[in-house]
């Protein structure tokens, strides 16, 4: 017990602290049938793409949202663009410096500095443009 102004408090019990859940979205399904949903995807998928494989109706698509950006935090899944979700394993991404001549084509050179440059040919940049 400590005192504060003259009053009694009790101290929250240390048990009681570790045992509260963890701060999260609420699960709208298990983690392992969304896994295994977005394995058998051929290529990213939307939330709604996502709902319907899973047999989930569009009232719990803010809840799946919610799931799949706790897993993008924690390094498992993977958010493109136009809202498109992928296993990271399966994200076509390169992190590199991307240098361009001619403004047509490019070459990505990997950030960690494993394996050869990658060649980007003409029209397929895809918004990515050189930092700098």
């Amino acid at each position: 017990m400590t005192r504060s102004r003259g009053r009694a408090m009790s101290r929250p019990s240390r048990r009681r602290r570790e045992s509260a859940p963890a701060a999260g979205p609420v699960p709208v399904t298990g983690y392992a049938p969304l896994l295994a949903a977005l394995r058998r995807a051929r290529e990213a998928v939307t939330i709604p793409q996502l709902a319907r494989q899973l047999g989930l109706d569009s009232d719990a698509e803010a809840g799946l949202r919610a799931q799949m950006e706790l897993l993008e935090s924690r390094g498992v899944v993977f958010s493109q663009r136009r809202g498109r979700w992928s296993l990271h394993a399966r994200a076509r991404v390169a992190v590199g410096r991307l240098v361009s001549p001619h403004g047509t084509y490019a070459f990505v050179t990997p950030e960690d500095g494993e394996g050869a440059d990658l060649f980007i040919p003409p029209g397929r940049r895809r918004g990515a443009a050189p930092v700098g």
